[in-house]
């Protein structure tokens, strides 16, 4: 009961992103949750404590909003509870036998090692500033490699994890899958933190987890010819950065600012014949260059 009310505080929110307490009971009320201020406030503080979620205050305006800046991974921890709510109300409407839920839903596969029994390591060995060991086995190779690296970052991409650090042996930075990591151990050795990298800004001027050294910044603008593919592009934009401009029913323009990457060119071919790179030249020749290979393969 408990996680459902506080789902449904947090869709009320983004439905409707400043309510004063009346409202916000209020709108609980009329969903079936008839609670006091208290009631509320303890949710508030919950969320935050639980799942990270920051639910403010304006005094000003004497409103409560969600602060997605302030909160850890606000579309994360919103999926998460939208999810466990989902199949507890499945369970409690429907029925409790697992093998008839199952015929009534399909969840995602989750089968494959996503690299997460690490994550708590690595981030207590970032907070203290502690070296990391493991063995590392790259999807070509047979053997498995030990590492030392100094870990700054952790990244979930596609149900994998990945680690951003600094390889002792290699001097330079690198992206390791977690799910490709064993043995992984906390060492006593510590380090100074380099504050010049910024890890979350990194990967936030790619798409995905591949850093590419060496390549600037591009502004792209690509044309997008399919209904279908401007409504889905709107739902779930390419790239935080994105921008559409519809120029006519059917056909928009769409750019984004990034630096084109493995999961760029990727993302462009599984849209098909519908998204088009028109500028700059040079990301629309390398994706010339990726088609002509692709098609050398069917000759």
């Amino acid at each position: 009961m408990k996680l459902i009310r506080q789902k449904t505080l947090l869709d009320i929110l983004e439905t409707n992103p400043k309510l004063s307490m009346q409202d916000i009971l209020l709108h609980l009320k009329m969903r079936n949750h008839n609670i006091a201020d208290r009631t509320f406030k303890r949710d508030k503080t919950d969320l935050h404590v639980d799942l990270g979620i920051v639910i403010e205050y304006n005094k000003a305006e004497q409103v409560y909003f969600i602060n997605r800046e302030k909160s850890f991974d606000y579309a994360g921890s919103k999926s998460y509870l939208d999810r466990i709510t989902t199949m507890k109300s499945l369970r409690d409407s429907i029925t409790k036998d697992p093998d008839e839920l199952k015929s009534y839903i399909t969840t995602a596969e989750d089968n494959h090692e996503s690299g997460y029994k690490h994550v708590d390591t690595i981030l207590k060995a970032i907070a203290a500033r502690k070296r990391i060991g493991f063995a590392y086995r790259k999807y070509d190779h047979e053997e498995a490699e030990m590492k030392e690296v100094e870990p700054y970052h952790i990244k979930e991409y596609n149900q994998i994890w990945y680690l951003y650090g600094r390889d002792i042996n290699k001097e330079e930075f690198r992206v390791y899958g977690l799910d490709r990591c064993s043995n992984v151990l906390s060492k006593e050795n510590t380090f100074v933190r380099d504050k010049s990298i910024d890890a979350r800004e990194q990967f936030r001027k790619v798409m995905g987890i591949f850093l590419v050294d060496g390549v600037e910044m591009q502004g792209i603008t690509l044309e997008v010819t399919n209904r279908g593919y401007i409504n889905r592009l709107k739902n779930k934009p390419l790239h935080h950065s994105q921008i559409m401009e519809e120029v006519e029913p059917g056909k928009c323009w769409l750019s984004v600012e990034l630096v084109p990457n493995h999961e760029f060119y990727t993302e462009i071919l599984r849209l098909r014949k519908y998204v088009v790179i028109k500028h700059p030249e040079v990301v629309r020749e390398k994706m010339k260059q990726i088609l002509e290979d692709a098609l050398a393969n069917y000759r």
